[in-house]
């Protein structure tokens, strides 16, 4: 198994911009799809505070709204996945399957990759730079959108540095691309 950071952002390497918006990003039919089968592997996500109020919303998204066909196969994928909340300022968290730590240790995180079934994703720029840093990460998925925005939230933090193999990429119609790394060891 793998720990998988992934992340969809600005041509330019953001994933918000200097407001926090991520809509600049946000994923057309294909898109989405196609970053759902990537995410079907992943059996436990590993996230920050901020990433886990905003991925809030798909908790209950495909129950509340009308929502499309690839939004609601998101949120199933979401709701069947565990997920490790890191913060030092939440009193609790409220979903099924989730449990808050309040420090990221490397070595817990080395555990839980040997011994889950499935791959374990971690999402959040400054979460995953911890990770990186630390040497943890496996593999990385980027989705780049063909917008340029010119500062933000960087993709990958500062003191982040990975050697990479490409091992897949894709071109969606809209432009955007995905890559597919293996960290070089």
């Amino acid at each position: 198994m793998a720990l998988i950071y992934s992340a969809t952002g600005s041509l330019d390497g953001y994933v918000a911009d200097t407001d926090g918006s991520f809509d600049f990003a946000a994923p057309d039919a294909e898109l989405h799809g196609f970053v759902n089968e990537v995410f079907r592997s992943a059996s436990t996500l590993l996230i920050g505070r901020r990433s886990y109020e905003l991925m809030d919303y798909w908790d209950t998204a495909d129950l509340d709204g009308d929502i499309s066909p690839e939004e609601a196969e998101f949120a199933r994928l979401w709701r069947g996945t565990d997920k490790v909340v890191y913060s030092t300022t939440l009193d609790a968290v409220h979903h099924p399957r989730t449990r808050l730590e309040r420090r990221f240790e490397p070595e817990a995180v080395r555990d839980l990759v040997a011994k889950t079934d499935g791959d374990v994703f971690i999402g959040g720029a400054e979460l995953a730079g911890v990770a990186m840093r630390a040497g943890l990460v496996d593999d990385v998925w980027t989705f780049l959108v063909p917008t340029v925005i010119g500062g933000g939230a960087p993709m990958f933090p500062a003191g982040t540095r990975l050697a990479l193999d490409l091992v897949e990429r894709h071109r969606f119609k809209s432009g955007a691309v995905g890559m597919h790394y293996r960290v070089v060891r």
